[in-house]
């Protein structure tokens, strides 16, 4: 149960991050709620970032063994902080070298994920164009009133292979699909406040926490 815990946050994670020198997202900050679905069981958290996704945290509760559990998940850089916020523990990853960053699709990461945009799909091997009934092209679907694009990705976690389907609106990642053989996670946006003021403690780790590097 641990790991597939592990793989989903570090999966939900992979779909917006990069570096903490690089612009992920065209907003300065927000704070954005959000559904995680993954076992049968629908948890809701909240996403805070500032400084254009230099500092990003989400805050979430989520069952673990059958009891309830508050938890926080902190990226800066390519490190990712998971804590227990209920017994002030935690562990520390390292994320891969190369990550996807939605503004700057370089073509080395869309070889690596092997990442395509969904605007097109394919009916007995014809590239078909999707209307809606009020005939407008399907290139980008809405989110929370969000126009976005959407791009499919597959990942390797943890020894695990993940495919991913993402919509995405100013590099932010509004809702996430992941799945792998033995589990499939869904995370979606229900609000956004853009450019909100953050509190800087969203991405402070606190002193009394006993953080495990993995």
């Amino acid at each position: 149960m641990k790991t597939k815990i592990i793989i989903a946050i570090i999966t939900l994670f992979s779909a917006f991050s990069l570096s903490a020198q690089e612009v992920k997202y065209e907003l300065k900050s927000a704070v954005i709620k959000k559904t995680m679905e993954m076992w049968g069981q629908k948890f809701e958290g909240i996403q805070y970032f500032d400084d254009y996704g230099k500092n990003e945290s989400v805050s979430f509760n989520m069952q673990v063994q059958g009891v309830n559990t508050n938890m926080s998940s902190l990226l800066k850089g390519d490190i990712l902080t998971i804590l227990n916020l209920d017994n002030k523990t935690g562990f520390r990853s390292s994320m891969p070298d190369v990550q996807i960053n939605y503004l700057n699709l370089t073509q080395e990461v869309r070889d690596k994920f092997k990442i395509k945009e969904l605007a097109e799909e394919t009916i007995i091997g014809k590239p078909c164009k999707k209307y809606s009934a009020k005939i407008k092209e399907l290139a980008e679907e809405t989110i929370i009133g969000k126009p976005c694009k959407k791009y499919s990705a597959e990942m390797s976690r943890m020894g695990q292979e993940v495919s991913v389907t993402t919509w995405v609106w100013k590099g932010i990642a509004l809702k996430t699909i992941s799945e792998t053989n033995n589990m499939a996670m869904v995370e979606e946006a229900t609000d956004i406040q853009e450019n909100a003021a953050v509190d800087a403690s969203n991405f402070i780790i606190p002193d009394d926490f006993t953080i495990t590097d993995m």
